[in-house]
């Protein structure tokens, strides 16, 4: 029973239907950093309502059918699962046409957004350059 429990708690209890199946909001466990959050598959969004202030929000707009993004990807939610001051944002573009990539202007992916603890954009990676945004999220770290 306390088993069944801790599944419940954990967000670990069986999908009960297709809406179950979207990630739930990130947070912080205990002795590890925060897991990554997909805030949007192609719809419009609004960035500065997904920023962890006080953390350094790092945000990647990929999609599933791009290599390099399935390259970048490990990396980045590595840096978010072993540091507890990273919160990473994954925006799902879909396809050129959707929403979002025209909202953000998004052309060539991945590309990485780090914003600072207050929010600020401190840089932008377009590419598969896991050391080029381990940079900025330094940088991010120590004011921006």
């Amino acid at each position: 029973m306390a088993e069944e429990r801790n599944r419940y708690w954990t967000g670990q209890e069986p999908l009960k239907n297709q809406e179950d199946k979207l990630p739930a909001p990130a947070a912080v466990v205990a002795g590890r950093g925060q897991q990554a959050e997909v805030i949007t598959h192609g719809a419009q969004v609004d960035i500065a309502k997904h920023l962890a202030l006080g953390s350094v929000t790092v945000v990647d707009f990929y999609a599933d059918w791009c290599g390099p993004c399935k390259q970048l990807s490990p990396s980045l939610e590595q840096m978010a699962q072993t540091d507890p001051d990273i919160a990473l944002r994954k925006i799902d573009i879909v396809n050129w046409n959707t929403a979002v990539a025209k909202q953000y202007n998004i052309h060539s992916i991945p590309q990485v957004n780090v914003y600072n603890r207050g929010g600020l954009l401190v840089g932008t990676v377009v590419g598969a350059d896991a050391e080029e945004v381990k940079r900025y999220v330094a940088q991010a770290k120590t004011g921006g």
